[in-house]
């Protein structure tokens, strides 16, 4: 078994951080969390506060001894399980300029920027409060 790394359990707690004190965050589920020596992944089930849900996904690797976010998935959805916007990075969307970034909606898929936890907690509270 591999010893863990600071940089990657750092990164994680941060991730925790940022679902306890979010407003939007009614509770969280950690789903999965492996910590190895140079990598490790998080599976998160946060449920919002107005019954929606926001599932997140991170595979994380060291680089120069700093967390770099190799693979997410951000996938929010309504208490109904209405699909309302999805951010990930899997390589299945060639067609979008920004590839391998690319957002889910209702309607289809668009480009995006890579986005990260924040940006999207953030975006939801925006949205939560129209």
């Amino acid at each position: 078994m591999s010893e863990e790394n600071p940089s990657v359990s750092a990164y994680f707690d941060e991730v925790k951080y940022l679902l306890i004190t979010e407003p939007s965050i009614g509770s969280f589920d950690i789903l999965r969390e492996v910590v190895k020596e140079k990598e490790g992944f998080i599976r998160i089930r946060a449920m919002l506060s107005n019954k929606g849900i926001l599932e997140i996904f991170e595979y994380v690797t060291i680089d120069r001894e700093e967390p770099v976010v190799n693979t997410y998935s951000f996938h929010w959805q309504d208490g109904r399980g209405n699909l309302l916007s999805r951010w990930d990075n899997a390589p299945h969307h060639k067609e979008v300029t920004s590839f391998p970034h690319h957002r889910h909606l209702e309607n289809g898929v668009v480009s995006s920027k890579q986005v990260t936890l924040k940006e999207v907690l953030e975006i939801i509270q925006e949205e939560m409060s129209q």
